[in-house]
């Protein structure tokens, strides 16, 4: 279906619905083992969410983090993660972390498979590059965040 939906976007002009079939494409993709195919998506949907979508980078950044650091070389991989997991703020990349966390304890959801590696990749980027209190303490206070509140943080 997103297939589909890329193709008619893309014959319609509608660059930011390429965009979001492109990464979803390139979950696809990521969950079927297809990396290459994946990266080559999400940088796609990169591209175009770098001219339009400003608030759609980080995530897609993300995506193609995960995607690098799975396929080796983990310098581009980190430079990625660094960039989505707060634009280089380690800071904030621990509090939306714990948001995260936060949220799916709260309702009771665990993490499998890739979300659960892709988040501990995140998890490992700022933990790398803060002191361990000043980690914790932003986790904590991620927890803390309502989900609207945090969505406030993420964009900033």
């Amino acid at each position: 279906m997103h297939r589909e939906a890329a193709a008619l976007a893309r014959r319609a002009g509608l660059r930011r619905g390429t965009a979001h079939a492109a990464n979803e494409m390139g979950l696809a993709a990521r969950s079927r083992g297809q990396l290459e195919r994946a990266l080559a998506l999400h940088l796609e949907a990169l591209a175009i969410h770098r001219q339009l979508v400003a608030s759609r980078v980080p995530r897609t950044l993300a995506h193609v983090g995960c995607t690098q650091a799975r396929l080796g070389p983990l310098d581009a991989a980190e430079a990625s993660l660094r960039e989505a997991a707060g634009r280089g703020h380690p800071e904030l990349a621990a509090r939306l972390v714990g948001a995260a966390d936060g949220r799916r304890d709260r309702r009771g959801v665990q993490q499998a498979g890739a979300e659960l590696e892709e988040t501990e990749l995140v998890r490992l980027a700022a933990r790398s590059r803060l002191a361990p209190d000043a980690f914790e303490a932003a986790l904590a206070a991620g927890r803390m965040l309502a989900p609207d509140e945090a969505l406030r943080v993420a964009l900033g």
